[in-house]
This record gives structure tokens, C-alpha cells and sequence, in this order.
């Protein structure tokens, strides 16, 4: 399994490996789901970039993934999604 990097302009597939990698590093913590998660799933359908899923007790949130957009947090319906520290 490889991985396909969409790139615009003149970016070459380096330059989106290091643009990746930094966004890893600079949202290690974008977002978080506290414990007043309710399960509800509101947040899995609102992420675009499918970083949210259930967790053992609440949903979780993939740092690698999540583009720190906010989408999650204007729809959870319990205001549990906070900035990650």
C-alpha cells in the first residue's frame, strides 16, 4: 500500500512528504474529545478528512490525520471537542 500525494502547483511529491510530516509535528494534539463525549457520532460525519473514530468509551481523534479545520467542534451537539495542548 502506497501513499498518493495530491499536489498544486510545482510541488513536488518531496515537498508534500516534508509539508506531511511538519503538519504531523505542529498538530500533534489539534484537537481533543473529553469525557462528556456522548457517542453520538455527530463529529465522525462532520470531519472531512475522516480523522475521528470510536474509541473504547468516546470517539478519538487522529492527530495525523485531523487538519485542525474546526468542523467537529461547531457540531458537537455537547461542546466536548477542545484545542489540543
Amino acid at each position: 500500500m502506497g501513499l498518493t500525494f495530491v499536489s498544486s502547483g510545482d510541488m513536488s511529491p518531496l515537498t508534500n512528504i516534508r509539508s506531511l510530516n511538519y503538519r504531523r509535528e505542529v498538530n500533534a494534539l489539534a484537537h481533543v474529545i473529553t469525557d462528556e463525549c456522548t457517542s453520538c457520532g455527530v463529529c465522525v460525519e462532520a470531519c472531512p478528512t475522516e480523522a475521528i473514530s470510536e474509541g473504547s468509551e468516546i470517539y478519538v481523534i487522529d492527530s495525523a490525520l485531523c487538519d485542525d479545520c474546526g468542523d467537529c467542534v461547531e457540531e458537537c451537539p455537547v461542546e466536548c471537542i477542545i484545542p489540543g495542548t
